[in-house]
């Protein structure tokens, strides 16, 4: 049945095709727990794929995130159909430079129809929003500008409100028999 895939191994070569699809150099690295090594320019990725039959474990994070530091790349990929463990969830959340791809990241990526009929995940199971394990995005030097530039701006605003009300409150008020006269 298209979108059910009974290995891994199908999910990896439907992964592969994507990717070189959309530009990126795929290699077959020989590092345990890694299954791709993806390049395109100067970024490096690795994905690991997990089965897509049971919640990926906390060893399947542990071991890529020790590839990561080790290999010293510039992210990883953690394919997760199934969902992650709730220990594997708090292990991948620490590290900004991991995505996990779960179940709707992949519906995204390769099309609704691919893994629509995958299994729920297990009891005990976590599938996490594919937003929750992204993190925040790195502040750059474009995002500080802007917030300098809106910080004068709120300031140079409150100098202006400030110097019109203290110039009036030397003043003195208006005499009342002169406004009645007119």
């Amino acid at each position: 049945m298209r979108g059910t895939y009974e290995d891994r191994d199908a999910l990896l070569s439907r992964l592969i095709d994507h990717y070189r699809d959309v530009g990126w150099w795929i290699e077959r690295p020989a590092i345990a727990g890694v299954d791709l090594r993806l390049r395109r320019d100067a970024k490096v990725l690795l994905l690991a794929c997990a089965d897509p039959h049971a919640p990926a474990t906390r060893e399947t994070v542990d071991a890529l995130r020790r590839s990561l530091v080790e290999e010293a790349v510039d992210g990883a990929l953690l394919v997760a159909p199934a969902g992650l463990e709730a220990v594997a969830l708090d292990a991948a959340q620490g590290v900004e430079a991991l995505r996990v791809l779960d179940r709707d990241a992949l519906q995204g990526l390769l099309g609704d129809d691919t893994v629509l009929t995958l299994p729920v995940s297990a009891p005990g199971a976590i599938t996490p929003p594919a937003y929750a394990i992204q993190g925040r995005r790195r502040t750059t030097g474009l995002d500080w500008l802007f917030r300098a530039i809106a910080v004068l701006c709120a300031v140079g605003f409150l100098l202006v409100l400030l110097s019109r009300t203290s110039g009036t409150a030397d003043e003195p008020p208006p005499d009342p028999v002169s406004a009645s006269k007119r």
